[in-house]
This record gives structure tokens, sequence and C-alpha cells, in this order.
């Protein structure tokens, strides 16, 4: 320990380890809330603009999929319980099992024509660019 602590805020079960393990844990060497807070500010200040909007996009994104989720979730066990209630117990996980594997197969293909539509995208726009640019090597002469 260093020389001019006070000795006596150290613990018995601590014996034979340094204090830099515990920095800050009970003692009185810890920094005020608002020093905290202003250095998670300024290690906060090393992200760009466009890498704050990535993550915010990202978030937005996630909180989406979360809602939509637990959306078909509920619905899930609404159905459930509703056959439960009529008395077809044993129905209700067939159609649930039936109901998420058209779910799967429907992202599956929504998810195909996603990269299909993209690919001709980008086709249709190199097509119209090499097009345009003969266009003008002709119309220049």
């Amino acid at each position: 320990m260093e020389p001019g602590k006070d000795k006596s805020n150290m613990v018995g079960w601590n014996a034979g380890c340094g204090e830099s393990y515990l920095s800050g844990v009970g003692s009185a060497e810890r920094k005020p809330t608002a020093a905290r807070q202003q250095g998670a500010a300024l290690r906060l200040q090393r992200l760009s603009h466009e890498d704050a909007m990535t993550l915010w996009r990202a978030r937005d994104i996630y909180r989406v999929q979360a809602v939509l989720k637990g959306l078909v979730l509920l619905f899930f066990v609404v159905e459930f319980f509703g056959y439960y209630a009529v008395g077809y117990w044993w129905l209700g996980p067939l159609v649930i099992a039936f109901q998420c594997g058209l779910l799967w197969c429907l992202r599956w293909v929504l998810r195909w024509i996603g990269r299909c539509a993209h690919q001709g995208l980008w086709w249709c726009i190199d097509h119209v660019q090499i097009a345009v640019q003969t266009w003008r090597r002709a119309h220049r002469r």
C-alpha cells in the first residue's frame, strides 16, 4: 500500500491482493459521477457520424424484428390456446408446426427473390450505363 493512504479501510479478506484489483470499489478514490459521465462522453466521441448512423439504423431494424417476432409468437400462443379451449389440443401443435414451415419457406422464397431482383437491378444499371456511353460517343462526332 502506498504511503499516506488510510489503512483503516483495509479488509482482511483481500490480504495478499494489491489494491489495484479493487480499483475504485468502495474506495475514496472513486471518481465523481460527473467525471465518469464526462469520460464516457469522450469515449463515445470517437465514432464518426456515419458509424453512429449505421449503429442507429441497426438498432432500429433489430427493434422492428423483435416486435414482429413477438407478434408472431403471440399469434401462435393464442392460436394454440384457442384449439385447446375448443378441445382440439392435439391439432394446435400440428397447425402451428405447419404454419412455421410455411413462414420459413416464405422467408426463403422472399430472400431468393430479393437476391435475384438485386442482381437484375445491377444488370440493368450496367447495361443502361453502357448504352448511354455508346450513344454519347456516337453523337459526339
